[in-house]
């Protein structure tokens, strides 16, 4: 990499993410700023987590634009409902034609109280990603079968997205016995809920071989490994 570029020409457009990027500073033997479980970009040593972040451009959600998805009626498919400085538009034939639509209808009416058929963009981003999560779950337990069963938990699922892995041994003894998976928010870093299962199974393959539960180059190596199975890296 030539080392006389700077953080624009190696990140010449900002990069949308709902969470802060990281730098990862050891993927066989390469740095990364990561700003997804999905974007990796290869960084030299002198780029800093300040000049990273300045090619950061964060998704939020305003007030003037909104969406909610809604269940249809009539068959088992979904419309999506957008509030665009004040005015709702949906992508179903009706509103098209008529420049109105019962899924409107339906988001004015209950935009005040619980539904289950109205979810809110950022409500859907979580349910996709548990969803993903799980069915990776489910592939790592197939791989590595020699790896003892647990339960993989999600819970405050808003913010940074983190997770941890719980153990109990015995005292004087190397030998772990895992007893869940916990995906949250109270991680220190910007993972996407699917490369954060990799991350922790990762955990669990290693101690469950070992003992070992440090965050190291093998463990490194491993997660990176994980995730690329699944096109996360």
């Amino acid at each position: 990499m030539n080392d006389n570029k700077n953080i624009v020409d190696l990140i010449p457009k900002k990069i949308k993410s709902l969470y802060p990027p990281m730098i990862a500073p050891n993927l066989n033997g390469k740095r990364y700023a990561v700003f997804s479980s999905v974007k990796y970009i290869e960084i030299p040593e002198y780029i800093t987590i300040e000049d990273v972040r300045s090619r950061w451009s964060p998704l939020t959600y305003h007030k003037k634009t909104e969406e909610w998805v809604i269940r249809s009626s009539s068959s088992n498919t979904y419309h999506r409902v957008n509030l665009i400085n004040g005015k709702f538009i949906c992508d179903c034939m009706g509103y098209k034609y008529n420049g109105n639509c019962k899924h409107i209808d339906k988001v004015k009416s209950d935009i005040t109280k619980p539904n289950k058929n109205i979810m809110s963009f950022k409500d859907r981003y979580i349910k996709e990603q548990t969803d993903i999560s799980l069915k990776i779950f489910d592939v790592l337990k197939k791989m590595y079968p020699e790896v003892p069963k647990f339960p993989l938990i999600f819970k405050n699922l808003r913010g940074r997205m983190g997770g941890y892995i719980t153990t109990t041994h015995r005292r004087g003894s190397k030998k772990h016995t895992i007893h869940n998976i916990v995906i949250d928010n109270s991680g220190l870093y910007c993972f996407d809920m699917d490369y954060c299962v990799c991350h922790e199974f990762a955990h669990a393959i290693l101690i469950n071989k070992n003992g070992n539960k440090t965050h190291n180059k093998t463990h490194v190596n491993l997660t990176y490994m994980l995730a690329k199975k699944f096109n996360l890296a």
